[in-house]
């Protein structure tokens, strides 16, 4: 039996091995897990691909088709109240919501990031006072303070990213505050 030389590190002991290929052969061993990801992959290719896949022009009125049914010919989904075909209107409002989700996210992770590191690295006041902050930005509910936010900032897309974002920001400020502290604890022990 051959030795792997990626499991073995420089002291001469074992490490556990890196599993990535067992926990893909696992994953297509669920069938819902299969489906569930092809679902996912469907809706983020429908979402990007939207300005070749939508058969109509999302914003095109057409009050003669106004509520067709479902199975209409030349509307998949039919048509909403102002005759617009639903398929195109979701496939590129799939597209905005990507693109939302996917900036709030990034703004949450860049800010609370920040604000960790500085948070523990500038210990004292200023790390008492930032998580303080955080804790009672947490203890809201969610949908409370996203509308408090969007109330103080006013309504448009911009200011809902911004309220998403101070949403989620709280977990990555915990994290590397937390990451931060105890690299700084273990190096003054040392």
């Amino acid at each position: 039996m051959k030795k792997d030389p990626a499991a073995v590190d420089i002291a001469g002991e074992k490490r556990p091995q890196r599993s990535g290929g067992k926990v893909f052969q696992r994953f297509l061993k669920n069938r819902l897990s299969v489906v569930g990801g092809l679902i996912v992959l469907l809706a983020f290719g429908g979402a990007i691909f939207a300005p070749w896949f939508s058969p109509h022009d999302p914003n095109m009125v057409n009050t003669q088709r106004r509520l067709s049914l479902p199975g209409t010919p030349g509307h998949f989904m039919g048509t909403d109240e102002f005759g617009r075909d639903l398929v195109s209107r979701l496939l590129w409002g799939a597209r905005i919501t990507l693109f939302v989700s996917i900036t709030a996210t990034l703004m949450a992770l860049v800010a609370g990031s920040l604000l960790g590191l500085l948070s523990g690295f500038f210990m004292g006041w200023f790390d008492i006072l930032v998580m303080r902050l955080i804790d009672i930005l947490m203890a809201f509910p969610y949908f409370l303070l996203a509308i408090t936010v969007i109330a103080a900032l006013g309504p448009g897309l911009l200011n809902g990213m911004i309220a998403k974002a101070d949403l989620f920001c709280g977990t990555p400020v915990n994290v590397i505050r937390e990451s931060t502290t105890s690299y700084y604890v273990e190096d003054d022990n040392q």
